[in-house]
């Protein structure tokens, strides 16, 4: 059975805490050896991805898998902190 655990809570616009754009939701999925990010999130995410995964028990190092599922830069930008 996957476990499933929205890392980041995305939201499609203008917010005050985030700026004028929208970011997408950060979402784990674990199941059997495969650790995957479905999205991994703009570059002002990184801090709070990183801090999510860790309390979730994951390094950067751990996951398997990326699925991106379109090329926007708050779904994408991060690729480069999971080296598998």
């Amino acid at each position: 059975m996957a476990t499933v655990d929205v890392l980041i809570q995305g939201y499609p616009g203008r917010a005050t805490h985030h700026g004028g754009l929208g970011w997408s939701t950060v979402t784990l999925v674990r199941h059997g050896p495969h650790v995957i990010l479905v999205d991994v999130g703009a570059f002002g995410a990184r801090k709070p991805i990183l801090n999510a995964l860790r309390k979730h028990g994951v390094e950067p190092a751990d996951v398997t898998d990326v699925v991106l599922t379109h090329a926007h830069y708050d779904h994408a930008v991060n690729f480069t902190l999971f080296p598998r």
